[in-house]
C-alpha cells in the first residue's frame, strides 16, 4: 500500500498550501525531487512573471505595478536569454540554485553567518512583501550582532519586488541615505 505524508513545513510554505495551493505543490514536488535534479533550470514566462509580480498586493488595493512599464520590462526579461522567443510558450531559462537556497535558510542554513558581519546592515522590505515576513526580518536583524549599527525597514505598499513598483523611488531614497549615513538618526542605525 502506498502511503503518502506531508512534508514538515514550516508557517511560510504552509502559506502556500492553504492560500496558493500550486506553489504549495511545487514545494512539495521540490522536497522530494532527486537531487540530480533540483538544480535543473526551469522556464519562466512573462505572464509568470506578472503572476509572481501581483500575488502579494492584496485584493482590495490598487496595483503596484503598472502594465505598461510592466510589458516593457517583459521585452527585455525575453531579451535576456537568446533562446527565449524561440520557446513555446516564450520563455526564460531561470537557474533553481536561489530557489534552493531560499529553501535552505527558512530552515535555517544559511550561507553565511550573520554573527559575523561587522558592517552596517540595512534590512529594506516592501510591508506586503511575503517572502520576508516581520518574523524572518526580526530574527535576522538580531542575527546581526557584530554589525556596529543595523536597521529594518518596511516600506508602506511595497512586496519583495518593490524595485519595479510605484514605492521604488522610496526603496531607493532609503538605500542612499543608509549607504551615505544621511538619515534622521545622524548616521546611526538602531
Amino acid at each position: 500500500m502506498l502511503q503518502t505524508s506531508t512534508p514538515k513545513l514550516d508557517p511560510r510554505e504552509q502559506h502556500y498550501w492553504t492560500a496558493l495551493p500550486q506553489r504549495g505543490l511545487n514545494l512539495f514536488l521540490r522536497h522530494l525531487a532527486p537531487a540530480e535534479r533540483r538544480g535543473r533550470p526551469r522556464i519562466v514566462t512573462v505572464p509568470d512573471q506578472w503572476a509572481r509580480f501581483i500575488e502579494d498586493v492584496p485584493a482590495s488595493e490598487a496595483p503596484v505595478l503598472d502594465r505598461a512599464h510592466f510589458a516593457d520590462w517583459g521585452e527585455r526579461y525575453l531579451d535576456c536569454d537568446a533562446e527565449a522567443r524561440r520557446r513555446d510558450p516564450p520563455g526564460v531559462k531561470i537557474p533553481t540554485g536561489p530557489f534552493a537556497d531560499i529553501l535552505a535558510a527558512w530552515h535555517g542554513e544559511l550561507a553565511y553567518d550573520p554573527g559575523a558581519v561587522r558592517a552596517p546592515v540595512a534590512i529594506i522590505r516592501g510591508a506586503w512583501d511575503g517572502l520576508v515576513t516581520d518574523d524572518d526580518a526580526r530574527w535576522l536583524f538580531d542575527a546581526f550582532t557584530a554589525a556596529p549599527d543595523k536597521r529594518d525597514i518596511k516600506i508602506s505598499r511595497g512586496t519583495h519586488l518593490m524595485h519595479l513598483e510605484t514605492m521604488r523611488h522610496a526603496l531607493y531614497e532609503e538605500s542612499i541615505a543608509f549607504l551615505n549615513a544621511k538619515d534622521s538618526l545622524g548616521g546611526r542605525c538602531v
